[in-house]
Formats: structure tokens, sequence, C-alpha cells
């Protein structure tokens, strides 16, 4: 029994398991992979970024035009729901607004599933606190949880923004750092034979670009660009279902450019030192041709669109807690202590 009691060491993570409301995860796993190695001039953003030593889940979708309306809708009757909250509609998605609420569209298929495209890097923010929070309707759901919305601010007049640099310490839902997202999107942990990890030069298990087009003809959506319906942005999300990542991760290419945690100094004509920008990392609906990656700076941390209008995000989480060996410890100590 006592030698059963140390198999079973208390210490396995016993913390709430967060919900998956209705994301389907993928857990990314091999632990402390290799760095993405590249010396392409497409790459040298991310040479020797991409690995992470601990597990994690991604959605597998982009959040979708109505999870984003849900989120919208919560907060419908409140004028002014946070400082930063975008009072716009995202620039292209499968929604319209009918009074104070949004509806879907009924002039397209699948609206519920369209990407959604032009929203800021806060109102990001704010929804992975209201995710964490429970989807709670109260304004006290968006301050805190996944991030210190307190900490918001620039510096006088200038673009160098004061925001925390990540989600904080037991955020349950948060916007994926770029290591995260490179690695979800292109290292596969088999690449080269089981269990021998590499990358691939591209997403969807791909060193080739995708080939922009509708489903069945196409593998992305990105570069697709024709003069009459179906448009590249009312392709759903999910609809190229058989082109994944290593991860099973969908529409890594194509959707949107999906926003990531880091952060960027200030370009030449800025004033000031600090943190300027967030980061973008992806191809997107219509706009992108046939590169695979983009790196984008935008001012004032995504806090106004301007001409960007495809932003979006995939979101992060972390991985359910597996109480039961826990649970079993903790029944071996009770049957010793009472044999005592």
């Amino acid at each position: 029994m006592v030698a059963f009691a140390l198999l079973v060491t208390p210490g396995v993570a016993t913390a709430q398991t967060p919900p998956d409301y209705d994301f389907s995860f993928s857990t990314i796993g091999a632990l402390g992979n290799a760095p993405i190695q590249n010396s392409s001039n497409d790459y040298q953003f991310v040479n020797g970024r991409g690995s992470v030593n601990y597990a994690y889940r991604m959605s597998r979708l982009e959040v979708t035009t109505g999870q984003w309306m849900e989120f919208l809708n919560a907060f419908s009757t409140v004028s002014s729901p946070h400082p930063y909250w975008d009072k716009t509609s995202p620039d292209f998605w499968g929604a319209v607004k009918v009074g104070s609420s949004y509806v879907l569209r009924d002039d397209v298929p699948s609206a519920s599933q369209l990407p959604v495209g032009g929203i800021t890097w806060r109102m990001s923010a704010l929804y992975c606190n209201w995710l964490h929070n429970g989807k709670q309707g109260d304004l006290v759901s968006l301050v805190t949880g996944a991030y210190d919305s307190t900490t918001w601010g620039f510096v006088g007049n200038t673009n160098v923004f004061t925001d925390g640099a990540t989600h904080l310490p037991g955020a349950q839902y948060w916007i994926p750092t770029l290591d995260e997202q490179l690695k979800s999107f292109q290292y596969d942990p088999n690449r080269f034979g089981e269990g021998q990890g590499g990358w691939w030069l591209a997403r969807n298990k791909s060193d080739e670009p995708g080939i922009p087009g509708l489903p069945g003809a196409g593998t992305t959506s990105a570069g697709y660009r024709p003069d009459h319906e179906p448009y590249a942005y009312d392709i759903p999300l999910g609809a190229y279902e058989e082109i994944e990542s290593p991860w099973g991760l969908l529409d890594s290419s194509g959707g949107t450019a999906e926003w990531n945690e880091e952060r960027y100094p200030p370009q030449p004509n800025f004033s000031g030192a600090g943190p300027t920008a967030r980061g973008l990392y992806g191809t997107w609906a219509g706009q992108q041709p046939f590169e695979f990656e983009e790196y984008i700076w935008n001012a004032k941390a995504g806090t106004i669109k301007g001409s960007v209008n495809y932003t979006g995000i995939r979101i992060a989480s972390a991985v359910p807690s597996t109480p039961t060996l826990a649970l079993a410890g903790a029944l071996v100590f009770s049957v010793i202590h009472r044999k005592r």
C-alpha cells in the first residue's frame, strides 16, 4: 500500500477544469520542442522562436461569428461596458445589428461559422476575460481574469502602451503567445518519422503555399479574390476540413490574421521608448496572396483599427486538470490512516 501511495504522489494539478463552451480544442504537447531555424528572409523574425516547454490547448477554429455575437449581445443594453470597448462592429463577419443587438445575416449560408475580421487586440483580451469569468453579463467580468485591464493606457501622448506584457497567471483562456501560435501551426512532432519532430515551412503540414480557391478546388481562402459570390470572407471556418496543422487546427491559412501577445518596440517615426504594437501572424481571406506568414505592426496596440480589417483571434486555453490521480493519492492516505 505504501509503495502504491508513492506511485501516485500528490502534486497533480487539481485546479478547476476550464469549460470548453462551444470550442473544439487541440492539446499541444511535445514539451521543449526545438525552435524554428531558417535563414530565409521571410522567416527572420521567427528564427529561434516557437519552442514551448508546457502543454496548452488551442481552439481548432478561430473565433466564429456566433461566438463573437454572443459576446457582444451579452452587453447590448450597456452603452459603454468598458473604457476600451470597441463600439463599432467587426469589419467583416456573419452578423448585422438590429436595434441594440446583433442577429445572423440571412444572405449567406452558415453565417454563424463565418470568420470575424477587424477586431482590436484589447477587445480580444476583454473577450478572454469574459470567458474566464464564466460568460457573466456583469461589467466586472470584463475587468480582469485573463488580462488586468486596469493597467491599460498610454504614456502621455505617445503610442507607448502600459498594458501588462502577457496574460495573468491562472488565466483559463488567453490570446496565444507568438511561440504558442507558431508551434500549433507549424511544428510537427513526427515531421521526420515517429517521434522525430521538426518544422514545416508553411502551415497545414506542407512546405508549399496553399492553393487559393473554394473548398474542394483550393486549400485556403487566402489569396482567393473573386469578383462574384461567394466572397472569400463568406467561406465558413472549417470548410477546408481536410487541411489541418500537425495538431489538427483548421484555417491557419485563410480566415483572419490572428492576434498574439507579442509586444514590439516603437517604429522609427514613433517617439518615446517601449512597446507600441502587438503582433499578428497568419494569412487572411481574400487579401493575402501566396505568402504564408505576415509580420504586421499596428499602432496603438490594436485599440484603433484604421484600415486593418482582417484581424481576428484564435483562443489558447489551459489544459484540463486530471484530479483522478490526486484523488487516488488521497484515498490511499485515508486507508493507511484508518489502518493505523
